[in-house]
């Protein structure tokens, strides 16, 4: 069985379609989960689930997001 790792993502409501959009873009790299939310929240919870060989491939990407994105910590 493959450890899949989970890491919690939290994205401004105005832009959580194009974070999604990327996502899928890297088709493969990893799969996300929306969060409960309520209609007007201003923030997407996710929740992502990578695979151990994306895992790099993951952190660049959500780097490359910048400010899209908090509450994620990538390692050094």
């Amino acid at each position: 069985m493959v450890d899949i790792q989970t890491r919690p993502l939290i994205c401004a409501n105005c832009v959580a379609n194009m974070v999604y959009f990327i996502l899928e873009s890297y088709e493969g790299i990893c799969s996300y989960s929306t969060l409960a939310f309520k209609t007007g929240d201003a923030y997407r919870d996710l929740e992502l689930r990578i695979p151990p060989d994306m895992i790099q491939e993951v952190d660049e990407v959500l780097k490359s997001l910048g400010e899209l994105i908090y509450e994620i910590s990538i390692p050094e």
